[in-house]
């Protein structure tokens, strides 16, 4: 599992840090995002990576290929080319 989680919503700042404790018990991210009820993502949606480094604002970009990893709430996902 990725060691981090973001809420999707581009407006909410939430960040879940699995590796922030250092306890043995697995700790799962909340879904929804517990300040927005967004969705709150693992990985990239575009490219699928996992988010292996701390994104620093919210307009953070996937490391892999630098798309943004967040969404503006208001308006409708982007179609799926696949």
């Amino acid at each position: 599992m990725p060691p981090f989680a973001i809420c999707l919503n581009t407006n909410c700042s939430f960040l879940f840090d699995m590796q922030e404790s250092r306890e043995k018990r697995f700790r799962v991210p909340p879904h929804p995002c517990p300040i927005c009820s967004a969705r709150v993502i693992l990985y990239c949606l575009h490219c699928r990576f996992p988010l292996l480094q701390k994104p620093v604002s919210e307009s953070a970009l996937c490391e892999h290929c630098d798309l943004p990893l967040k969404r503006d709430p208001t308006k409708p996902p982007p179609a799926n080319p696949r």
